[in-house]
């Protein structure tokens, strides 16, 4: 009882944590935000889950599959996160720039394919009825985030986003 009791703690001090950081969009109902609020809940949720199998059979099939996704998953996050931390460096007016470098300039959104190839591999940790709900939990909600947001791109950034899109996928490279 005493480890599902931490679990369930720890789950709700992050939960609360992730309140607090989209308190603001989870006001305001249309913005991506307010989606996004949802799909980190699930991620959470699935990585919370996930941690009694995280080592379990370590080089299974689905354990390999697994650790995979997750590298894609930091690689694409880590990768996302430091060219836009260089260009806020270099451009603290980046926010009205279209940003076409380096991950961005093959997919649109590497931060949620970063969300989404991680709870691919947590999914795949060991799969189960549950975990498949919080995948497809986390599929709609960053399926919504990126549609707000895409709407909110095209009318910032106008014909330049629209020719971007037509160059770049959403999230897997060359794919989708």
């Amino acid at each position: 009882m005493g480890d599902k009791a931490t679990s369930l703690s720890i789950f709700f001090v992050l939960s609360l944590g992730i309140v607090c950081l989209c308190w603001n969009d989870l006001r305001n109902r249309g913005s991506y935000g307010y989606y996004r609020f949802f799909a980190f809940e699930f991620v959470l949720l699935l990585i919370m889950s996930s941690i009694p199998v995280w080592l379990k059979n370590p080089f299974s099939p689905l354990q390999i599959i697994s650790w995979s996704l997750i590298a894609i998953a930091l690689y694409l996050g880590i990768t996302g996160i430091n060219i836009l931390f260089e260009r806020r460096r270099a451009d603290p007016d980046t926010e009205a720039r279209l940003i076409e470098t380096g991950v961005y300039r093959i997919i649109r959104h590497p931060l949620y394919s970063a969300l989404l190839s991680l709870s691919l591999g947590l999914f795949f940790k060991k799969p189960s009825e549950f975990w498949a709900l919080l995948l497809v939990g986390v599929g709609f909600t960053i399926s919504a985030t990126v549609n707000a947001e895409e709407e909110i791109d095209e009318k910032k950034f106008g014909e330049p986003y629209k020719a971007y899109k037509q160059r770049t996928k959403r999230f897997i490279p060359y794919i989708y």
